[in-house]
């Protein structure tokens, strides 16, 4: 499969696996996947560089040749070319913070770190949002606009269920639920919730969501066997 990415944990620099624990010269790829990982997922608070408060934003890291050298176990010489032609490739643009002082920190932006990289909206402080990911807040909005009006929609056309009709699920959840667990056992969890609201006098907001935090596990019901080859790894 040549396309799409994967998602790797920072976490991966702690492993054992690390070229960096190995006290020998990186290799071209893993150099710049160290740039990558050591790239700011969310933009800093101002910190002091070369005499001048810096906000380093998200995408960028802050750095200097010699420092690179020192990771990658290369020559100041090999240093300088690599970071050329990762520019002639448009892979990544530096900036000078100090252009007099020839040793200052370069900021190093992953160009189309964005594109690759999870959302930011979650973490980042009001404050510098902005600056982490320019369309962040507009598309995150969107998106809870587009949420909110579905589930308006979806609300109203809840249909009742159970002996007592006091089960109110929508078509889409009552469809989910028919898929993973089958006719019977929903059926048996569904007036099971409908006879325990009666009995017990429940009130709840959402049954659907009751359902699967404990009726099912209530009614020892288990998922059905999925032919589905998906596999969930959660990261690296």
């Amino acid at each position: 499969m040549e396309e799409g990415y994967i998602v790797i944990s920072r976490k991966l620099k702690e492993s054992w696996l690390h070229p960096s624990l190995e006290n020998r010269k990186y290799t071209r790829y893993e150099a710049w996947i160290w740039i990558i990982e050591n790239a700011r997922f969310a933009c800093s608070d101002p910190v002091l560089l070369n005499g001048k408060l810096i906000t380093i934003p998200r995408g960028y890291l802050s750095t200097t040749v010699e420092y690179l050298s020192k990771v990658f176990n290369w020559d100041k010489r090999k240093t300088e070319k690599f970071l050329q032609l990762l520019e002639l490739d448009q892979k990544i643009r530096r900036f000078k913070i100090n252009k007099k002082d020839k040793r200052s920190y370069t900021l190093i932006k992953v160009n189309n770190y964005n594109k690759y990289q999870l959302s930011v909206c979650d973490i980042c402080t009001s404050k510098y949002k902005l600056k982490c990911n320019s369309y962040c807040a507009s598309k995150e909005e969107n998106k809870k606009k587009s949420k909110t009006k579905i589930t308006s929609k979806d609300e109203n056309n809840k249909k009742v269920y159970g002996s007592k009709n006091n089960v109110k699920l929508t078509d889409s959840e009552y469809s989910k639920l028919l898929e993973e667990y089958g006719q019977t056992a929903l059926d048996k969890v569904i007036e099971y919730l409908s006879c325990y609201k009666v009995d017990k006098n429940y009130k709840n907001k959402d049954d659907n969501l009751t359902i699967r935090r404990w009726v099912l596990d209530a009614c020892k019901i288990t998922k059905k066997i999925s032919n589905s080859t998906d596999e969930n790894y959660g990261g690296f």
